[in-house]
């Protein structure tokens, strides 16, 4: 499933367990894979980094 700028993903720890939901801000091609995602939470200022290994995109009903 391709991940794109706007999806809703759910942002999981190493153990594959949800710990965020957020919206991707940004794909950045150039910046290493597991950093490739900007990911923004509400709630936080800023943004995660992740890789899409952390990355699962939830579907709308």
């Amino acid at each position: 499933m391709e991940i794109k700028t706007r999806d809703t993903v759910k942002i999981l720890n190493s153990d594959g367990q949800e710990i965020a939901i957020g919206t991707v801000a940004n794909i950045n091609e150039f910046r290493e894979p597991d950093l490739k995602y900007a990911v923004s939470i509400e709630g936080y200022s800023g943004f995660v980094f992740v890789g899409k290994n952390q990355l699962q995109k939830v579907e709308a009903i």
